[in-house]
């Protein structure tokens, strides 16, 4: 197999708006640099739910759904959406089918049946309500025995508060898991619809785990060079 390489592209780039249900031109440019890029290695991207998500979420609580597993389930089908839009722009350097729903559980519990050749994307999506695209990312890379993933998200990474609503936010290019949690409030589940950087289940999951996020924004060159572990801007935890 090749040297895998695990990201996961936040539903903030994927489907940001009312306007952009779908970026397909975010996703165009991002397969010309794959198609550079790859070469022998192999990568595994998984997708996040976005505006779609989080408008089918609220519709759905609008009219009377308060169930958090049902809340979730909406979440996980507008996710598998996204991906599946994405592995039509990718489908001439993806591996034939998305990891999603009972595919991705196989994979998960059993580990068998999964190759990613050289110069091929495996598009992995949701299965499980009630955990995070962020979880799904680490589990799907620990199971490939790597230890890394490259978070791509609508800012340049972590900052100490919210810089749409604090103009006074610290950018910190570096932080423990513990400091992460701290900033983030220390919550001890994940809601739907929630936006973390990164969840806190999956926070405390990587943080026992000794697991690297490096949570970037969504400029190609930069994520090429978090991808080569070059000096890149963003931040990373550990």
């Amino acid at each position: 197999m090749p040297k895998i390489h695990v990201i996961k592209i936040g539903g903030s780039i994927l489907s940001p708006n009312a306007q952009n249900l779908f970026n397909y031109a975010y996703a165009a440019s991002l397969r010309k640099f794959l198609i550079d890029w790859l070469g022998a290695r192999g990568m595994v991207i998984c997708v996040g739910g976005g505006y779609l998500a989080r408008k089918s979420q609220q519709d759905a609580a609008t009219h009377g759904e308060s169930d958090k597993i049902d809340l979730h389930k909406i979440g996980v089908a507008a996710t598998n959406l996204n991906a599946e839009l994405l592995h039509a722009v990718l489908s001439d350097i993806a591996v034939p089918e998305v990891l999603r729903y009972d595919e991705y559980t196989e994979f998960v519990d059993g580990g068998a049946g999964l190759e990613i050749p050289p110069g091929k994307v495996l598009i992995a999506s949701a299965a499980i309500p009630g955990r995070s695209n962020d979880w799904n990312a680490m589990e799907l890379a620990t199971k490939l025995g790597v230890n890394t993933v490259i978070d791509i998200k609508n800012v340049d990474g972590v900052y100490s508060a919210n810089p749409k609503d604090n103009p006074e936010a610290k950018f910190l290019p570096k932080l423990t898991w513990q400091e992460y949690l701290d900033i983030i409030g220390n919550p001890d589940s994940h809601e739907p619809g929630a936006s973390y950087p990164i969840d806190p289940l999956t926070a405390r999951a990587a943080a026992d785990q000794s697991f690297v996020f490096k949570v970037i924004g969504s400029e190609l060159k930069n994520i090429q060079a978090a991808l080569e572990n070059e000096e890149f801007t963003g931040t990373i935890i550990s």
